[in-house]
């Protein structure tokens, strides 16, 4: 318990849509040293992708994660039949928005969720593997930037580009 009580003050507060104070492995390598070898390995296997594995630890989240997956397929189904989607849990004004600005949404309607499931935790194994959530949610917000979005285009489109021209 010390140890969690450590690794959780030592860690910078994270506010979203701000740039990430400390990378993954910066946190991992902190958490390593202070957590013991189970714990440690459930928190480094924790995915966005693979948030169902950890319903017992995330009180329920995985059961929002699976509304919000089902939401998302009855959008891509209500767009393809043309109708207004019937929704479990995101706003249909989401619908509306430009796909990086929907995105950008539903991460923060993510870290929401992540922030209540927080509230009334203090120093707990929970709160460590929602930090690690909230870090993977900056981080690929962080990914979003406008230069860093031309960089990848154009390497998608120069190499072509070129083979076209020879």
């Amino acid at each position: 318990m010390a140890n969690m009580i450590y690794l959780l003050s030592s860690l910078p507060s994270l506010s979203f849509d701000q740039h990430p104070p400390i990378t993954m492995e910066e946190f991992l390598s902190d958490a390593k040293a202070q957590l013991g070898s189970g714990r440690f390995q459930k928190l480094e296997s924790l995915d966005f992708k693979e948030v169902d594995t950890f319903n017992k630890d995330l009180k329920g989240f995985d059961k929002i994660m699976l509304q919000y997956r089902d939401d998302l397929k009855e959008i891509r189904k209500a767009k393809a039949e043309n109708r207004t989607p019937g929704l479990m849990i995101l706003s249909n004004d989401l619908v509306s928005k430009n796909p990086l600005e929907c995105e950008k949404s539903i991460m923060k309607w993510q870290w929401d969720e992540l922030s209540s499931l927080e509230a009334g935790e203090n120093f707990t194994f929970t709160e460590i593997l929602i930090y690690k959530l909230k870090l993977q949610i900056l981080s690929r917000l962080e990914s979003f930037q406008v230069e860093k979005g031309r960089q990848v285009l154009e390497s998608v489109v120069n190499p072509k580009m070129k083979e076209d021209n020879s």
